[in-house]
């Protein structure tokens, strides 16, 4: 398991203003996170902080100092979850129904409205962890939302978002596989990857994991979310699959509960392209009024 958080800032300057800019989420791997986490903090954030201050690099900020605190105690969950390995047995004949990682009720505590997991391949394992999961995701808000209105209670629902990492998988009937088992455990969002991964999200596999929503919407009546990511740096790129999705799911799920993009280069583009036609479009109109004064 890993905090995003904890792993990619490497100062507790950094932390602290990421934690201002942005809602806390956990992100939840099978493999070892201790290669995850920056080993620099070895410490955790508190430690970071002091020795910043103590070089001069930082002033004192009570303020500061409250937000590392903070991640301090989701880094101390995140370095004590140790999963639980399944033998042989356990492997072919059901596996052990095992609670979800602490760092899950931390990141309700805190107040993250969105988490992401990793998959693994063992599919009965990645059942019951997904089970567990949304199990834990829903009692941590059942929990925090006990005085709120049922509307309110809808709101505020973690969004519990799958990886199906399909560029590390064999084959397009693995991709399927995951994506169902993750889908009948309770996810509200598959995802094609990290962005991270050796091979990113492509067109095909999007296809076999949009044709895989669309048959869980037939056997349970549910329409759930899908997230490309990786690799998609372009406006036309991104075009390209809001046209698959429609093909494929319909013009229903072309909104934000429903459809969402993984890609942090991407807005640049977007926002390039904008700028672009709203320049060629004003330069139109200056032609077409030097044209009628003349």
């Amino acid at each position: 398991m890993s905090c995003h958080l904890a792993k990619k800032c490497a100062s507790a300057n950094n932390l602290c203003h990421a934690l201002t800019r942005v809602r806390p989420m956990i992100c939840i791997q099978r493999y070892s996170y201790a290669h995850d986490i920056d080993m620099n903090l070895s410490g955790g954030p508190v430690s970071v902080l002091k020795q910043k201050i103590a070089r001069g690099e930082l002033a004192s900020d009570a303020y500061q100092m409250k937000v590392a605190q903070t991640l301090q105690r989701i880094y101390q969950e995140v370095h004590d979850y140790k999963p639980q390995q399944l033998n042989l047995l356990e492997k072919w004949f059901g596996s052990k129904r095992r609670d979800a990682p602490k760092g899950l009720y931390i990141h309700g505590a805190v107040g993250g409205e969105t988490g992401s997991l990793v998959i693994n391949h063992e599919w009965v394992q990645l059942y019951n962890e997904l089970e567990a999961i949304r199990s834990a995701c829903n009692e941590t808000y059942d929990k925090a939302s006990d005085k709120a209105s049922d509307e309110n209670k809808k709101k505020e629902q973690i969004c519990l978002k799958v990886i199906i990492s399909s560029g590390e998988l064999f084959n397009l009937r693995d991709v399927y596989k995951a994506s169902m088992v993750a889908l009948f455990a309770g996810a509200d969002f598959i995802k094609t990857s990290t962005g991270k991964d050796t091979v990113n999200a492509t067109l095909p596999m999007g296809i076999v994991m949009c044709r895989a929503i669309k048959e869980f919407e037939r056997l349970a009546g549910k329409k759930m979310g899908f997230k490309p990511a990786g690799g998609i740096k372009t406006a036309q790129e991104a075009l390209q699959w809001m046209v698959l999705v429609k093909e494929e799911l319909g013009k229903d799920w072309l909104t934000r509960d429903r459809f969402r993009i993984g890609a942090s280069t991407l807005l640049h583009d977007i926002c390039s392209e904008i700028v672009k036609t709203y320049e060629d479009s004003k330069a139109q109109f200056v032609d077409v009024s030097e044209e009628k004064m003349l």
